[in-house]
C-alpha cells in the first residue's frame, strides 16, 4: 500500500513506525550512520521484491530476520517506545530519508547484517567474501 501523504513514498504510516523501531532495536547504541545502514539494509531488500516481503513492514517483521522482533522482550519494549523518545525520534527521520532515497547506501547495496562479536560462531549463512563494510559493530554483507 501506497502513502495518501505521497505516492512516490513506498511506505505508509504503518511501515514508517515499524521500520523506526526496526532501527532502535538493530541499531541503539550504534553511531547514526548504523542506523542509516539499518535502513538501508531493509530498502534493499524492499528494492529486491522476494521473499523477504512485499512491504517494509513484512520485511522487519518476518520471522528469524531481526533479531529485535524475534526476542520477545526487545519487541516488547520497542512497542512500549514513546514518540517523544528521542533516539525513536531520530530513527523515524533515518527511516524517512532512506526510504524516499534521500541518503545514499553506505553498506554497497548489503541485505544483511550481524554483530559477530556478539556471536559464538558465525551463522551458517555468513559468508565473509560478501562483507561489503563494517560500520560500528556491524558487519554487513550483499548475498547473492
Amino acid at each position: 500500500m501506497r502513502s495518501r501523504v505521497c505516492p512516490r513514498i513506498p511506505a505508509n504510516e504503518s511501515d514508517l513506525d515499524i521500520l523506526a523501531r526496526t532501527i532502535w532495536g538493530e541499531a541503539e547504541g550504534e553511531p547514526w550512520l548504523g542506523k542509516v545502514a539499518v535502513a538501508w539494509v531493509v530498502r534493499n531488500r524492499w528494492l529486491r521484491r522476494s521473499w523477504y516481503g512485499q512491504t517494509i513492514g513484512e520485511i522487519c517483521t518476518k520471522a528469524r530476520q531481526f533479531s529485535c522482533w524475534s526476542d520477545q522482550g526487545r519487541a516488547a519494549q520497542m512497542a512500549a517506545l514513546s514518540l517523544d523518545d528521542p533516539v525513536l525520534q531520530e530513527c523515524y527521520l533515518i527511516g524517512l530519508a532512506v526510504v524516499l532515497g534521500r541518503l545514499r547506501d553506505p553498506t554497497g547495496g548489503a541485505t544483511h547484517f550481524l554483530n559477530l562479536s556478539a556471536l559464538k560462531t558465525p551463522p551458517r549463512w555468513y559468508n565473509p567474501n560478501e562483507v561489503t563494510r563494517k560500520i560500528g559493530n556491524h558487519t554487513f554483507l550483499k548475498t547473492a
